[in-house]
């Protein structure tokens, strides 16, 4: 079974489905527990979800690439929960998959930058993240006390009235000491960046790379962690990948059984 929306959504959930030997299905509709694999673009819609993970179906999440220069053009999969939250595959000893070059760990940064999630109700609750509207008020106020300057990044396509895009998120790589964000995938960019980054929710894609709700900077090995997360990133629309995709889906599944 498959949850599908529109566009390039469907350009890689419609042939992973016939890959799977599958059927789609409405967004609405409750997924049969007897299913042995349920694909949707993100979970938050499907009514029972918790219900097929505790009757043991492989539910699979698909959104939006994580590497930032590509992402529009791939899919990504979780399994069994979201992002920081997927169930871990093992894929140590596979070859390497594509991703982009580490770069050396940054130490000499005096900024905290806050990676804000945009100024609009909806940016705010997106995703059904449960973003509380209060984070970005408090964590600012909290990071102050810290001593560091610190500067808002907001989301570049949902700014505030009135202020000014702010560029690039590279330019302000060098003199940030800690990047701060509740959840957001940008978080990949800053770790492989060599960013030290804190979240607030273990959701995020760069989870385990991450400190959690502190300001305390971590560096930890990432090698890992990326060779983990370029076997969870496929292509859209090449059909090598979307074959690589299935192969990967079907491993998480027979992981499970």
């Amino acid at each position: 079974m498959v949850d599908g929306r529109n566009g390039a959504r469907d350009a890689c959930i419609i042939p992973l489905v016939k890959r799977l030997g599958g059927t789609v299905e409405g967004r609405k509709k409750l997924i049969p527990l007897d299913t042995d694999i349920a694909i949707s673009w993100r979970f938050k819609l499907l009514p029972n979800l918790q219900d097929a993970l505790d009757k043991g179906v492989t539910c699979i999440c698909l959104d939006l690439g994580y590497f930032d220069e590509t992402k529009f053009e791939k899919f990504t999969i979780s399994v069994n929960g979201v992002h920081g939250t997927s169930q871990k595959m093992p894929v140590e000893t596979l070859p390497p998959r594509p991703k982009p070059e580490l770069h050396p760990w940054r130490r000499d940064g005096r900024n905290i930058v806050i990676l804000a999630p945009g100024a609009t109700a909806e940016a705010q609750q997106a995703n059904g993240s449960q973003y509380p509207v209060e984070w970005l008020d408090k964590t600012v106020e909290d990071a102050k006390k810290t001593g560091r300057p610190v500067i808002i990044r907001w989301h570049p396509r949902k700014l505030p009235y009135g202020v000014e895009p702010q560029g690039p998120i590279e330019d302000m790589y060098d003199d940030a000491y800690l990047a701060v964000t509740y959840q957001s995938t940008a978080a990949v960019q800053t770790i492989i960046a060599g960013v030290p980054t804190a979240i607030w929710n273990k959701r995020c894609a760069a989870s385990p790379m991450c400190s959690y709700q502190s300001f305390d900077p971590i560096y930890p090995d990432r090698g890992e962690w990326l060779h983990d997360l370029s076997y969870r990133e496929y292509d859209m629309r090449d059909e090598a990948e979307l074959d690589r995709a299935a192969e990967y889906i079907l491993m998480a599944h027979r992981a499970g059984t």
